[in-house]
């Protein structure tokens, strides 16, 4: 199973791909009823967070990342990304498009 967590995904995500911006609140709309049903957000409980600062010195990636990073790992999942500051990760998989 490969995931990309992305920990702004409620408000980047639906915002840049539902078109609201262009006055296309019916596709907005329909995405928030074909997407919020099979969609479960994660996130790092609060005694992970420390991992956070460690992540940081060792892997020197930008908060978001790290926070992906993390949940991945906790949650035992691998990350699907563009994003090749992923390229330093090796206790995981990663999957580039």
């Amino acid at each position: 199973m490969f995931i990309r967590i992305h920990l702004w995904l409620p408000v980047s995500f639906w915002f840049r791909f539902s078109r609201v911006r262009d006055n296309k609140e019916d596709v907005f709309q329909k995405f928030i009823k074909d997407f919020l049903p099979k969609t479960k957000l994660l996130s790092l409980p609060k005694e992970e967070y420390k991992n956070l600062t460690e992540s940081k010195k060792n892997l020197n990636l930008d908060f978001d990342d790290l926070y992906q990073y993390n949940i991945a790992r906790f949650y035992n999942l691998n990350i699907v990304t563009l994003d090749n500051d992923f390229q330093k990760i090796k206790d995981i998989e990663i999957k580039f498009l």
